[in-house]
């Protein structure tokens, strides 16, 4: 064989070599990969955030008042719907289940 033939060989075996190949679309597909699947999660994450927020908590929904009777004793609450019940029987005859003593502050 020839100097330059072996030359030639050399050259054209080199450059095949440095060519893509199956570990170097590997290393790619590794170094790119999480990216997407770091935004799908942060996705998912804001979506379920704002989907809790628009839910109102079904005993904070003030209802047309139920026919029971409640006492006339006046002892403010303040529902967690930021209305004031003159007591927590008149709360509970609107379907506000969640409320604390007192009256609810005006300023919002």
């Amino acid at each position: 064989m020839k100097a330059t033939e072996r030359k030639n060989k050399e050259i054209g075996s080199t450059y095949r070599r440095s060519g893509p190949d199956k570990n170097h679309q590997a290393m790619i597909v590794r170094k790119f990969l999480p990216m997407p699947l770091i935004i799908l999660l942060l996705l998912v994450a804001v979506l379920t955030s704002c989907h809790q927020d628009k839910t109102p908590d079904p005993g904070c929904e003030e209802q047309p008042r139920n026919d029971s009777g409640c006492y006339t004793v006046y002892a403010p609450v303040c529902g967690c719907n930021g209305k004031t019940y003159s007591n927590d029987c008149e709360a509970l005859a609107h379907g506000i289940t969640s409320y604390q003593s007192g009256k609810c502050s005006e300023s919002k």
